[in-house]
């Protein structure tokens, strides 16, 4: 429905700037849901896992390709343009963090991980990501709301308070000086604060003016909005919002936008309710995801990046209804039916 909701919007716009990638996304999600809903759900973890193989196979190319900027700890510069655009390559190290974590705490004999989740939230950092960093903080403090029992509670609230305290005590460390100037600049500009110029984050107050254009568009064409590039072709900083809720807003309208937002925020609101009858650890860890990917929203546009549609297949698979699937047993004597209740979306 999303999807033909964009295809609305921008026939009505006479497809101007016409892009395939949401479409193209969708039908790679769609197939792999296919091929993973109706599995065990060990299974489906197991498959998961895998997925999350590959992302510290790439961890380990990351750092190979910028090993001198690592291993010297040179924070002057952001790293990760090699791949892709810093931010999306920041995300693959949120993935990594909250998926380490999980099992981290789910498994807690594997003390290893957790200098290996120090680590990847070191290369979080070198790539400058603020939103990222912000949002791989969020989610970890999640996981562990979630996953530590309730009579446990003290545990989160000690881990919360020291993960909390650990940030302010990295952001001291003189080789993090400038990130730590981005880190103040951009919550002064945001606060008003800022008393000189050096204290003033112009990408943020850019972000912030393109933001304010896009909802003031959205005002003029609330049902399905400008088409694609259309918040961009009528800023007059020509420039896109780096927020998903006005992207959706100003390009495609109010019904693109509510449909995105039940897209994501029904498997995560399923999950939850479900965890607190049933502990339920590997789909928890689905809607940390989920919810990260929602999150993330607030800071750039993410309705069509590629990653996140590795996720969705997975959250959505877990949603079960009642249903039956029905086993044919066949034997040189004898043909018997067996039916069992299984997990059908």
């Amino acid at each position: 429905m999303f999807d033909i909701s964009i295809i609305i919007s921008s026939a009505l716009t006479g497809f101007r700037n016409f892009s395939y990638t949401i479409f193209l996304v969708t039908i790679f999600s769609f197939i792999i849901y296919q091929f993973i809903a109706n599995i065990d759900q060990n299974l489906k973890e197991h498959v998961f896992s895998i997925i999350m193989v590959g992302g510290y196979l790439f961890v380990f190319y990351f750092t190979f390709v910028y090993r001198n900027q690592i291993f010297s700890l040179d924070f002057s510069s952001r790293i990760g343009n090699f791949f892709d655009n810093e931010n999306e390559v920041a995300k693959y190290f949120v993935f990594l963090i909250v998926f380490t974590l999980h099992r981290a705490i789910r498994y807690k004999k594997n003390f290893v991980l957790y200098p290996l989740i120090m680590y990847l939230f070191v290369l979080l950092i070198m790539t400058g990501s603020r939103s990222n960093l912000l949002s791989a903080i969020l989610m970890c403090l999640f996981v562990m709301y979630f996953r530590f029992s309730k009579k446990h509670k003290v545990y989160f609230i000690i881990s919360a308070a020291g993960l909390i305290v650990l940030f302010f005590l990295i952001l001291q460390i003189p080789a993090l000086l400038e990130f730590k100037e981005r880190i103040y600049s951009m919550f002064n500009t945001l606060l008003g604060t800022s008393e000189n110029i050096s204290e003033f984050d112009f990408s943020i107050h850019n972000r912030m003016v393109a933001m304010v254009e896009g909802i003031e568009l959205f005002l003029a064409r609330p049902l399905f909005g400008y088409g694609f590039g259309g918040t961009r072709i009528y800023s007059f900083i020509n420039m896109e919002p780096h927020n998903n809720f006005v992207f959706l807003l100003g390009n495609f309208g109010i019904f693109s936008f509510l449909l995105f937002q039940t897209f994501l925020l029904f498997p995560i609101i399923k999950i939850i309710e479900s965890h607190r009858k049933t502990e339920q650890p590997f789909n928890l860890l689905l809607a940390a995801i989920i919810l990260y990917v929602f999150i993330f929203q607030l800071f750039l546009v993410n309705y069509y990046t590629k990653i996140e549609y590795f996720a969705f297949p997975f959250a959505y698979s877990v949603l079960a209804t009642k249903g039956t699937h029905v086993d044919i047993e066949l034997s040189k004597r004898r043909i018997s039916i067996r039916q069992e209740k299984g997990l059908l979306l």
